[in-house]
């Protein structure tokens, strides 16, 4: 079978505590409906693909879905350092997940020297009734971290569509803006040589 032609890719890394629903999120946006059971567990980390429009390019989306148990975190860590994009997931009905944002909001800052774009991702919303944490708590945490906020359901693929067309749209209009900077600097660079071939005194 031929595979789809892209015009570029990027990475993305599910984060948050085991039992929040990150590899139920990655399945059901990889195949496009929800799933209608439980996924297993994580073991080390799972990687998904998928071929998004952005801009009228396509855009291969490398999907790293993490294990949150102790055990993996080194497998973890090295993940965190090659994601363009990073989702950190919460279960709205444990307060715990919550409380363990900071926590790998933490695990990306001292393992990556820039700032890769974050966005806090609420599961599990359609379990209103179970609700611990609520979505104003939610949206508080990602403004003082300065990232983005969603809340998901893994019943709806509305929501599970948005919180990753949030991360891969931000990761590939930054890769936009810096091609656009780095052709600037050349084209500036080749002017001024020519300048010098032609003896111009200007610089």
């Amino acid at each position: 079978m031929e595979q789809e032609k892209y015009d570029d890719k990027c990475s993305l890394i599910m984060l948050g505590d085991a039992g929040v629903g990150k590899s139920t999120l990655s399945i059901s946006y990889k195949c496009g409906y929800p799933l209608d059971k439980k996924t297993q567990a994580t073991i080390g980390f799972d990687l998904w693909t998928k071929i998004v429009n952005v801009d009228d390019k396509k855009v291969k989306a490398l999907i790293y879905d993490t294990s949150g148990q102790e055990v993996f975190n080194c497998i973890t860590k090295n993940y965190i350092r090659q994601g363009e994009g990073i989702l950190i997931v919460y279960d709205i009905t444990d307060l715990k997940s919550f409380e363990s944002v900071m926590y790998w909001e933490e695990e990306v800052k001292e393992h990556r020297c820039d700032n890769p774009f974050i966005c806090i991702v609420g599961n599990k919303a359609d379990l209103e009734d179970q609700r611990q944490v609520s979505q104003e708590a939610g949206q508080k945490l990602a403004n003082r971290l300065g990232a983005s906020f969603i809340e998901t359901s893994c019943k709806d693929m509305i929501t599970i569509d948005q919180a990753f067309t949030i991360v891969i749209k931000q990761i590939y209009s930054q890769k936009i803006e810096r091609n656009s900077e780095i052709t600037a600097r050349l084209s500036r660079s080749t002017r001024k040589c020519e300048k010098r071939k032609q003896g111009c005194p200007c610089k």
